[in-house]
């Protein structure tokens, strides 16, 4: 007969062997439903400039190590192939900044080693945006990653990331002016990434005229990225001109607003107006050019010392070009061009100061002759000797200016009488 004591430790050990079944029959079924994970690693490779890059010679191998990255998770994209991903972004900018607009599921810090390489370990799949992080104190050249979106898939994603350009675009609103017309130019410049400090330090724009502009005024200097538009006031920025260079430079408090602005948002911009006068009459069909020049943190200034620099990227600069046309024919065009040139050369003011000149003063009686000259001798119908070959030669420029009004008068006559008798020859063809 079984005891108590013998019951009660069978009783305990067939509890155990319960909860053993119990175990392998619902844990094991339910671990064999759970889908396989394997690590996944994305590489980001970091490369020194090539000898055609506008970076060559100023960056050696610590500008590619210690590199920091972060890797933020976007949920809720769908299935995206890597030929769309581009597209994404152009439909989607703010995918590429702190605020992507979709759940960010984890972040994630790599940091390139020796060869530039920073490898990030146990990603799960899906669509990572990728930031290198600034690591520049203050107006020093930085060799700095665009931002990007990348597809982790499969074992190992490797890929490389682009150094990440200042552009310039400048456009012109007046394709084709004439003489005394106005030309308004848009500049617009990206925005390097503020530094560890959160700072820009420097932002300037420069803008050389065409010999045939005069300067007049900048305006509408704004801010722009996906947050909307900051319109800079007057204490904001700087303008300088010198001859046919205009310069636009940020000040303190511009500088903080731009700082502000850019931090995040890759796609920032810093645009303005600059308007200029065509004060030179030209022959038509004439070639105006405007270059502007952009130069912020690392690159080449255009005021003080930072105009000399040697260890910084050269400027960025963008060209556009307008035509001065003539209101007249291509014949009266060039007549007009020739006289304009003449009276611009000659100057309106120094032709009449000549003309006044050339009229004789009071008759003087013939001076008596001495071995001394005389002061009357000195001069001549009211104008020093030494003048006589400038009189000379401005009298010859008002014949000249003459002759081809003269013969400018003569042939819009003869193409207007012309015009006149085609169209009555067209009249009198119709009523027959």
């Amino acid at each position: 007969m079984v005891n108590k004591k013998q019951y009660r430790l069978g009783h305990i050990f067939g509890v155990f062997l319960l909860v053993i079944v119990c175990t392998f029959v619902f844990i094991v079924p339910v671990s064999s439903a759970q889908p396989s994970r394997t690590p996944n690693f994305l590489q980001i490779a970091k490369l020194l400039p090539g000898p055609e890059d506008s970076y060559a010679g100023l960056f050696d191998e610590a500008a590619i190590v210690g590199a920091e990255y972060q890797a933020l998770k976007l949920d809720g994209l769908g299935d995206v192939t890597p030929e769309e991903l581009g597209q994404l972004v152009k439909d989607n900018p703010e995918l590429l900044t702190d605020e992507p607009g979709v759940e960010v599921a984890g972040t994630f810090t790599a940091t390139s080693d020796d060869a530039g390489v920073a490898l990030f370990q146990g990603l799960e799949e899906g669509i990572y945006q990728i930031t290198e992080k600034s690591r520049r104190v203050g107006d020093v050249p930085e060799l700095l990653s665009s931002p990007f979106l990348v597809i982790v898939s499969g074992t190992t994603t490797a890929v490389r990331s682009k150094i990440q350009p200042l552009t310039v675009t400048k456009t012109s609103h007046e394709p084709e002016v004439q003489y005394k017309d106005e030309i308004v130019y848009t500049i617009s410049s990206g925005v390097v990434q503020p530094d560890v400090n959160g700072k820009i330090s420097k932002a300037q724009v420069k803008d050389s005229l065409d010999g045939a502009l005069e300067f007049k005024s900048v305006s509408n200097v704004v801010i722009s990225n996906l947050d909307g538009d900051v319109k800079l006031g007057e204490s904001d920025y700087l303008v300088e001109a010198s001859g046919q260079d205009v310069v636009v430079s940020l000040t303190d408090s511009g500088l903080t607003k731009l700082s502000k602005r850019r931090a995040n948002h890759p796609e920032t911009t810093l645009e303005l107006d600059l308007t200029a006068t065509v004060d030179k009459m030209v022959l038509g069909n004439t070639r105006i050019d405007n270059i502007a020049f952009v130069a912020m943190d690392g690159y080449c200034g255009f005021t003080g010392q930072d105009k000399d620099c040697i260890d910084s990227i050269p400027a960025v600069e963008s060209g556009v070009a307008s035509f001065h046309t003539s209101p007249f024919g291509p014949i009266e065009g060039i007549i007009t061009g020739i006289i304009g040139l003449l009276i611009t050369g000659l100057g309106i003011g120094h032709l009449g100061k000549m003309l006044l000149n050339f009229v004789p003063e009071q008759a003087q009686p013939a001076p008596q002759h001495t071995d001394v000259p005389s002061k009357a001798s000195d001069r001549w119908d009211g104008g020093k000797l030494g003048d006589l070959a400038e009189t000379g030669a401005s009298v010859l420029g008002v014949v000249a200016v003459a002759l081809l009004l003269i013969l400018a008068g003569w042939w819009l006559i003869g193409r207007k009488r012309r015009n006149e008798d085609e169209a009555e020859l067209s009249s009198l063809e119709g009523e027959k």
